[in-house]
């Protein structure tokens, strides 16, 4: 396998984003990532705002998430989503982000 952008060198850097129920994957070298991303990404969880290191949730909202989408009878994909999957993910967006949101809130408060 070689980097998608100069197809030249293997790639080191494996970045995936889901974005609305969308992902899309990329594969890059080290020399091709600091191009395309010199600022680096925000290695935050995405609920909780706690420093990870290439993640982008830290194991305890990750854990509760799936928790979460297993008591709405949703499996979390792990590889690529059918088209129903994602339909369904996108269906319960609004009441998991309420969920999290509020998980997180009272996790902060106990």
């Amino acid at each position: 396998m070689l980097c998608e952008r100069c197809n030249e060198n293997e790639p080191t850097v494996f970045i995936t984003k889901v974005i609305h129920g969308g992902m899309t994957k990329r594969n890059l070298c080290e020399e091709c990532d600091k191009v395309e991303n010199p600022e680096g990404f925000d290695h935050t969880c995405f609920y909780c705002g706690e420093k990870l290191v290439n993640a982008v949730l830290c194991p305890l909202c990750q854990a509760e998430l799936f928790r979460f989408m297993h008591s709405k009878g949703l499996i979390f994909p792990t590889d690529h989503p059918t088209p129903e999957q994602v339909a369904e993910i996108k269906a319960m967006e609004a009441e998991l982000e309420k969920h999290m949101k509020n998980w997180v809130a009272q996790r902060k408060r106990d």
